[in-house]
């Protein structure tokens, strides 16, 4: 029981944490959501998934925001689709 009420605590900080980076790309500050992922060692992938999604195609985009998703098979799809 001892060993419950740690985790459900961190469980339960866990989905706060990411409720508040979801809250911080929806507000489009990319930025705290960004710290806040590091942070707490959630996945980055959906604040520059955003990103490039609200950004014009261009060289710069790509080199900011696409490069940086790590779930290859995104960025593999998007080339295809083109």
């Amino acid at each position: 029981m001892d060993l419950l009420i740690p985790v459900i605590m961190f469980m339960i900080t866990r989905i706060l944490v990411t409720d508040d980076t979801v809250f911080q790309i929806d507000m489009e500050e990319y930025g705290v959501a960004l710290d806040l992922a590091w942070q707490y060692n959630l996945d980055s992938d959906l604040v520059y998934q955003r990103q490039w999604r609200n950004s014009p195609v261009s060289v710069t985009s790509i080199q900011d925001y696409l490069v940086s998703v790590q779930l290859r098979f995104y960025s593999t799809r998007l080339f295809y689709n083109c």
